[in-house]
């Protein structure tokens, strides 16, 4: 059904931009069709099409920004949303696009400054003070991001990701108990998150409680044996060797060799048959459009510590 929703606006844009290439609903219209689908090369195209029509179209411009980020055109993209800071400085949105932009090429202190703005201009707006806790956290100033994402849980109470996001803020201001009762909280209303379990027994075991940290990395891996590339099996080897249990210790280690056999066998499959079907049926496989933006948007793994962000 929404296949055939997106195919028929196509048909229309296309149709009336063939009638009138200089209709900049039109363009516009086509940009963000061929841009929901990933095909950033099109939506770029008609973007700047439509700009050269309404240079003062501050969120086509906001729009084409975006794009050239996740094209990964950094400077490109930068430049569209400083662009639409001057044309709107009073527009919340741009400056937080211009934040977002900004923190993506590593300039944190130029997004936090812009994500400040956003949230004087619009206080309310849960992602622009999301994305403000991030940087600060990026920063290592957790207590502002604590108290950002405090005010977001005012917003949406029951925001898991931003509930997971302060359990690894306080942690990393020492606060043990706060942040190991707001994980075991979180898995109550939600058992299945993963990131919340992953990092509760990384608490558990700064906290000695070895038997708890073993019970919930044994969850995690029932529930993806996968799960962190399959280094939860090293944990588990690990805590067992802690803990005197020789024999659970080499178990969990062989299934952890085993998980790393299987990644390489498969990843050499993969690589076998690209190369097969690429000299099968030309280069053409390797198309270079779409993909995600963010793939996770930098919002992972803590690199100072074993917990993890959704």
């Amino acid at each position: 059904m929404q296949k055939d929703m997106y195919a028929n606006a196509l048909v229309h844009a296309e149709r009336a931009v063939a009638m009138d290439p200089e209709y900049f609903e039109a363009r516009y219209a086509l940009g963000a069709l061929y841009a929901s689908k990933g095909l950033y090369g099109e939506a770029i195209r008609h973007y700047e099409k439509a700009l050269e029509l309404d240079p003062e179209h501050v969120y086509a411009r906001l729009d084409l920004g975006m794009l050239y980020l996740r094209k990964g055109e950094y400077n490109k993209a930068i430049s569209e949303c400083r662009r639409a800071v001057e044309m709107a400085p009073n527009l919340a949105e741009a400056h937080y696009r211009l934040g977002y932009a900004c923190a993506e090429a590593g300039s944190l202190d130029v997004a936090i400054r812009e994500y400040l703005k956003a949230v004087e201009l619009d206080p309310s707006n849960a992602d622009y003070r999301r994305e403000l806790a991030f940087a600060y956290a990026e920063r290592g100033q957790y207590e502002r991001a604590a108290r950002e994402y405090e005010e977001v849980l005012r917003i949406h109470p029951g925001d898991i990701e931003t509930r997971n996001n302060l359990g690894i803020v306080y942690a990393e201001q020492g606060m043990v108990d706060k942040a190991t009762a707001l994980f075991e909280g979180i898995l109550k209303d939600c058992p299945d998150c993963l990131e919340a379990r992953y990092n509760l027994a990384a608490l558990y075991v700064e906290q000695g409680r070895y038997e708890e940290a073993l019970s919930e990395y044994r969850r995690i891996v029932r529930q993806d044996p996968g799960y962190d590339e399959g280094k939860v099996y090293r944990y588990m080897a690990a805590l067992c060797a802690r803990m005197g249990d020789i024999e659970g210790a080499e178990e969990n280690l062989r299934a952890y060799r085993l998980g790393r056999v299987e990644k390489e066998l498969r990843r050499t499959f993969r690589s076998m048959a690209k190369t097969f079907f690429r000299g099968y049926f030309g280069e053409g496989l390797d198309s270079t459009e779409g993909g995600d933006a963010r793939g996770g948007s930098g919002r992972q793994r803590s690199e100072e510590s074993n917990l993890e962000r959704r």
